[in-house]
């Protein structure tokens, strides 16, 4: 539990650093033994810590300084691993087995597939040319219609619906969707 060759005060702060802190449930993903070994190595370190910046003058003794740095310690680590763990799902288990069941994460799976499809789009959107682009961002990225795009590219609004439909198709091509066209019209 603690380190053998430590003074005796400092094995005793580990301790007593260690008792104060039971009531911490262990962290998500954390087994009970687990956890009370994590505070035992957390509690040494604090106190090793404490007993090198120690001051006598401060009116507090070495034992009681260390205690405090060793909760302190503890706690703070215990906190980091409770946010950490917030996200953290528990696996099912077989009831039978006693084994972690996997599951399909639908929602991960369609932000996976949603992610890539962006990155697809990206790559399509760079190789087009850039008044397409341009067009692109003011019609779907500033909501612009046809009309006002025309006016303020200096064009009439029917090589807008060209360059547009021509933009539309490329990409559709380039990431291999087929479908029916969407977006608004102007």
């Amino acid at each position: 539990m603690t380190h053998h060759d430590d003074p005796p005060e400092l094995q005793q702060a580990v301790r007593r650093a260690v008792a104060l802190t039971h009531y911490l449930a262990p962290p998500p993903g954390y087994d009970p033994s687990y956890w009370r070994e994590e505070r035992i190595a957390i509690a040494n370190l604090a106190v090793w810590r404490a007993y090198l910046d120690y001051q006598p003058d401060r009116g507090a003794s070495l034992e009681g300084f260390a205690v405090r740095c060793a909760v302190r310690a503890i706690v703070r680590e215990w906190e980091r691993l409770c946010r950490q763990g917030r996200g953290v799902v528990a696996m099912p288990v077989d009831e039978e087995t006693g084994e972690e069941m996997e599951f399909e994460d639908v929602g991960a799976c369609e932000a996976i597939e949603e992610n890539a499809q962006c990155g697809e789009i990206r790559a399509a959107l760079e190789k087009l040319p850039e008044e397409q682009r341009v067009i692109l961002e003011l019609h779907y990225g500033l909501g612009l219609s046809e009309r006002e795009i025309a006016r303020q590219l200096g064009r009439c609004k029917s090589w807008v619906h060209r360059q547009l439909v021509a933009a539309l198709e490329a990409l559709r091509a380039m990431v291999g969707e087929k479908g029916e066209e969407g977006g608004k019209r102007g």
